[in-house]
């Protein structure tokens, strides 16, 4: 699935965004399901556009740590929309969580979570000391899997895409952990 990043549209105005995605598999049909769309909007199950009007509000399937969601109009970059998520970056120890809860529909054959991450620091590069955890937790909140552990070793100076497959958690409620731990200082 390619990400329509996030949108905001004010309660009352007519909302259009068609969801893109395709399966490895060729000559599958995709299935489209939406939760947590503000009132007054649904999904085409067949098409995967989402359309109506928003009666109200909706909020975000993210939890984190304060000041974590960030919007660009703060004058933080995103790869791409306009919201981010900024972990860390406070100049002293520190630590940062985002999390998501999913399901991974059974059925599946295969199952990847990517995402962007620019490593902005200015710690020395001989060692690990900020890290950026990513986890997959159970239900309950048990650790299932760290998936990754990346340091200011792993700075490229810009956004990279990482991807890890998932697909041992198919038919499965998951959570999407992310924990920014801070050491030493910088970004």
């Amino acid at each position: 699935m390619t990400s329509p990043g996030n949108q905001t549209s004010p309660a009352g105005s007519p909302v259009s965004l068609q969801i893109h995605a395709s399966d490895s598999q060729s000559g599958q049909t995709l299935t489209y399901s939406a939760t947590g769309l503000p009132a007054g909007l649904s999904i085409n199950s067949a098409t995967g556009l989402i359309t109506g009007t928003p009666t109200t509000a909706g909020t975000s399937p993210w939890t984190s740590t304060a000041g974590v969601l960030a919007s660009t109009a703060d004058g933080v970059p995103a790869h791409s929309g306009s919201w981010l998520a900024w972990l860390d970056g406070y100049g002293g120890s520190h630590t940062d969580t985002l999390a998501q809860t999913v399901t991974i529909r059974s059925g599946c054959k295969n199952a990847t979570l990517s995402f962007w991450l620019y490593i902005d620091t200015t710690d020395p590069t001989n060692r690990a000391s900020d890290t950026f955890k990513i986890q997959v937790l159970s239900s309950s909140g048990t650790v299932l899997a760290t998936l990754a552990t990346l340091s200011n070793q792993n700075s490229t100076g810009g956004y990279s895409r990482y991807s890890y497959s998932v697909a041992p958690y198919i038919g499965q409620k998951i959570t999407i952990k992310y924990t920014g731990t801070e050491t030493l200082g910088g970004r």
